[in-house]
């Protein structure tokens, strides 16, 4: 099995340094639930409240979405409805989570869905793949049950300067050890994990398990629909283009047998095909923007063209109506949003 060591040279922007390496022995939990999910929460939701206003889904949706938990391979299940996807990798000495879901849902779902999974293995470790709260808020209560939380060097403070819909983690739920290219840790196998360009956030990183051929995919790729880059941040220029190679990176895993769990999956574990083909939709969306810009358009002239126009059946959400999805890329490349166009995503 390949190694992303031995293909980031194919990536410019992917920047590699020296491993760090942690020496300790525990097992994830994982199976091959490869089923389609036709996302009949979100439907609902939307029948329900027809204006689709994105802050309404946002208080909202954890609640909505519902409960699944999936075998991804032989050690690490997925847990679908608790905010961020979370993944549950148990071994005979502990269990290690990739994030650690939303706040409204923990001690409703997570935390009696990881405990059905790990049994009496408690967690060990939890991989925070970027600094958004419903990916985190789950880290202060399993850290005070013993775990250390590790992430890219600017998630403590993401995590600390929360936007007022998610509640800041207290200091004592901030990752302990972080790492600012990649990282591999040893739990009863090679567990690798690599920050990718700035995309959809600025700690975004990849996390794969070598044994088990099974990649979570943090936000970068999602199965909700448009992926958000942070194109509404104070200093979003990169963004947009950033995803791009983020995703390039991530599909460099592996083979064509490697299993990826995505940020948002609707409870369903994809494989290397389906995301090749929500990357070819990102190249051509963004492509349509950045031609509109080189050619001196405004956004509105670019939003006039409809540059998502034959992929808003099957990507647009909630969260990413088409109009916010040109918007959200726009600035992600000319950088600059309005105050009025500043949200956190």
């Amino acid at each position: 099995m390949r190694s992303i060591m031995k293909r980031a040279k194919l990536y410019k922007n992917a920047r590699r340094s020296v491993i760090a390496t942690l020496g300790i022995s525990c097992i994830l939990v994982a199976s091959s639930g490869h089923t389609q999910d036709s996302n009949s929460d979100t439907e609902e939701w939307l029948k329900n409240n027809s204006s689709g206003k994105s802050e309404a889904w946002r208080d909202s949706w954890p609640e909505v979405e519902q409960l699944k938990t999936v075998k991804v391979s032989q050690n690490i299940h997925l847990v679908h409805g608790v905010g961020g996807t979370v993944a549950v990798y148990a071994a005979a000495e502990g269990t290690l989570l990739v994030d650690s879901g939303h706040f409204r849902v923990l001690e409703s779902r997570l935390y009696p869905a990881v405990n059905d999974i790990a049994k009496d293995k408690p967690v060990r470790y939890i991989v925070n793949t970027h600094g958004h709260g419903d990916h985190g808020a789950g880290n202060t209560h399993y850290i005070g049950l013993g775990a250390v939380a590790i992430s890219h060097s600017s998630v403590p403070n993401e995590y600390t300067n929360a936007p007022p819909h998610y509640p800041s983690l207290p200091p004592e739920g901030l990752p302990a050890i972080t790492f600012n290219d990649k990282m591999t840790l040893y739990f009863d196998e090679r567990i690798e994990m690599v920050h990718v360009p700035y995309g959809h956030s600025k700690g975004d990183i990849v996390v794969y398990f070598n044994e088990q051929n099974v990649m979570h995919t943090g936000d970068i790729f999602i199965k909700s629909g448009y992926v958000s880059v942070a194109g509404m941040y104070k200093n979003p220029k990169g963004s947009t283009l950033g995803l791009i190679e983020a995703q390039k990176i991530a599909l460099a895993f592996g083979d064509e047998n490697t299993k990826y769990i995505t940020g948002h999956s609707r409870g369903v574990v994809v494989g290397r095909e389906e995301l090749e083909r929500d990357h070819q939709m990102l190249v051509t969306v963004v492509g349509r923007i950045k031609k509109g810009i080189e050619a001196g358009k405004t956004l509105e002239q670019i939003k006039a063209t409809k540059p998502t126009r034959e992929f808003d059946s099957a990507y647009v959400w909630p969260g990413m109506t088409a109009e916010r999805t040109v918007e959200n890329y726009y600035y992600g490349i000319v950088g600059d949003p309005p105050p009025s166009k500043r949200r956190f995503m």
